[in-house]
């Protein structure tokens, strides 16, 4: 009877070793989780740019408060945005924006980059530069986007402002 008590405690003693390994494993996954998604937040609050992730599948969007302000909508208008794009792209910029949409669609590009202009609230259009990447499953189909709208209307103005300058000013 005692050596059936002792491998009984001796298995409850193995099994309370793992327990405890398996907690120091899950604490220090934990850590580390904790620690990057500091860091990307960080890195999120220092860039100063609107960000957005989008389910596909589920529809879920998550976005950051920043990417009201860049693009001069409200919260809820921000995270429907890119499914009206055609609401809010400028007209003379529409036709860029939507064969970079079409290359998605076929598989031709995982990624973009392209300079546009958006309709805020206001009823006024402001440059952004639009910076994403996409990820598709076995089967090629796209089922996550995460993008970035980085506000670029002053770089745009200034351009403006020498580009005038340099053609039209009577000096040059």
């Amino acid at each position: 009877a005692n050596d059936a008590l002792f491998e009984v405690y001796e298995e409850i003693a193995a099994s309370d070793e793992q327990l405890k390994n398996q907690y120091y494993e899950l604490e220090k996954s934990r850590n580390i989780i904790k620690k990057n998604e500091q860091r990307y937040r960080l890195i999120a609050e220092a860039s100063n740019d609107g960000f957005w992730d989008m389910d596909i599948r589920s529809e879920e969007v998550f976005s950051n408060e920043r990417l009201s302000q860049v693009l001069g909508l409200d919260r809820e208008e921000a995270n429907n945005y890119i499914n009206n794009l055609d609401k809010y792209v400028h007209i003379n910029d529409l036709k860029k924006v939507h064969k970079i949409i079409d290359e998605i669609k076929i598989g031709v590009r995982d990624n973009y980059n392209v300079e546009y202009r958006t309709l805020n609230k206001n009823g006024k259009y402001k440059w952004i530069l639009a910076k994403g990447r996409l990820l598709r499953d076995e089967e090629g189909k796209v089922y996550r986007v995460i993008g970035f709208h980085i506000d670029i209307e002053d770089r745009k103005v200034q351009q403006e402002q020498i580009r005038t300058l340099a053609y039209y000013d009577i000096v040059t």
